[in-house]
């Protein structure tokens, strides 16, 4: 099936997890296609074999409707031409996964595009303050970790 936006929307769920496949010729997107979840969800993905190590990988793309198919089209592409030059997506994706969030005031630090005493500042009082969450993965740090700091430091 070649997928379009209305064969993505009459997709319907059933007991357990299926993919559909792209069926176009073009093939840039070979192993493209999107996963419909027993709950209704749908998710495009593009599998492909590692040129680093030769196993089968899979790399998500992007949640329909929030992702386009077309959006998700450039996107396996742009994966694809990564993948002929020698790389991983999934090990990239890890990599941006990994972000800690002292790496991400750090990018902070060096983004800042002058060097105000008040960049300066903020950048001090966040290392202080959010310290207990430096060394942790990002997306392991909650929201509710986040509103305990502030509150503390809202009562001091």
């Amino acid at each position: 099936m070649s997928l379009t936006d209305r064969s993505i929307k009459n997709l319907k769920p059933k007991h357990s997890v299926y993919r559909v496949r792209d069926a176009g010729n073009d093939p840039e997107l070979k192993g493209f296609g999107i996963t419909v979840a027993p709950a209704g969800s749908k998710t495009f993905f593009l599998s492909y074999t590692s040129p680093l190590n030769g196993k089968r990988r899979q790399i998500n793309l992007g949640r329909y409707p929030a992702v386009s198919l077309k959006s998700a089209r450039q996107k396996a592409r742009n994966a694809r031409a990564a993948i002929s030059l020698g790389d991983d997506p999934a090990e990239d994706q890890k990599e941006t996964q990994a972000i800690t969030l002292a790496a991400g005031l750090d990018m902070y630090a060096r983004a800042r595009l002058d060097h105000q005493r008040t960049g300066s500042t903020t950048e001090r009082d966040l290392r202080r303050d959010f310290a207990p969450l430096l060394g942790r993965p990002a997306k392991t740090i909650t929201t509710q970790m986040v509103a305990a700091i502030i509150d503390t430091k809202a009562k001091s």
